[in-house]
């Protein structure tokens, strides 16, 4: 569902070339939302620190994959962006076999197989992809985009887990640390690589997006 909406809210040119405010947004309430539920009367989760310098490279590294696949999305239809999304398992795979040596075991990997194949003849045959028209659904520019967002979405994979062993996290607590720093460090780019919208102008079909990618 959040694929969905996000592709609406980027096929407006208010939203399409601000991926880092976008992504900041997302990043603000995800660690508002996490924050609320560590706390009382929820109790969901217990809430550990790390310490800010410590988890700032990861911070950044989510950060550029979630800000990479957005862009993807403005430039590639829904339906492509979730076949490509397909590679993170593959991708991860390789990258713990490249250094830590993790075998993927011989009936996973026959299933990777085909499953890489028909990504790849869905990139080869989309009739858009030697186009770069930001008004087709797919183009060229999204497909590198989103194959250069599911390698960097597996190489944060791969240091989350990295992460998690060494401070003895779980998802949750990791993602609560991640998240608020990673709104921080994007609200520090915004000046420079984004144009804000003018919010008194925004129609009021884009405000019930922007509630929805908050809910969803």
């Amino acid at each position: 569902m959040q694929v969905f909406i996000n592709k609406l809210l980027f096929n407006t040119s208010t939203f399409k070339h601000d991926q880092l405010s976008f992504a900041a947004y997302h990043f603000a309430i995800t660690g508002l939302l996490l924050c609320m539920l560590s706390g009382s009367p929820f109790r969901h989760f217990e809430a550990r620190r790390v310490k800010t310098l410590e988890i700032l490279p990861l911070s950044i590294s989510l950060s550029m994959s979630v800000v990479v696949s957005n862009l993807s999305l403005a430039y590639t239809s829904a339906l492509y962006y979730q076949i490509v999304r397909a590679l993170i398992l593959p991708c991860v795979g390789a990258i713990n076999y490249l250094f830590h040596k993790t075998m993927v075991p011989r009936l996973a990997l026959m299933a990777l197989i085909p499953m890489c194949m028909g990504v790849g003849m869905v990139t080869y045959y989309n009739p858009d992809s030697s186009r770069d028209d930001s008004n087709l659904p797919t183009t060229s520019k999204g497909i590198i985009l989103a194959f250069a967002g599911v390698v960097m979405t597996a190489l944060h994979i791969v240091w989350m887990d990295v992460f998690q062993r060494k401070y003895k996290l779980d998802t949750t607590q990791l993602l609560a640390n991640e998240s608020p720093l990673s709104s921080i460090v994007l609200l520090y780019v915004v000046p420079w690589a984004d144009t804000l919208p003018v919010w008194n102008e925004l129609p009021k079909n884009t405000w019930w997006l922007l509630l929805l990618v908050s809910l969803a």
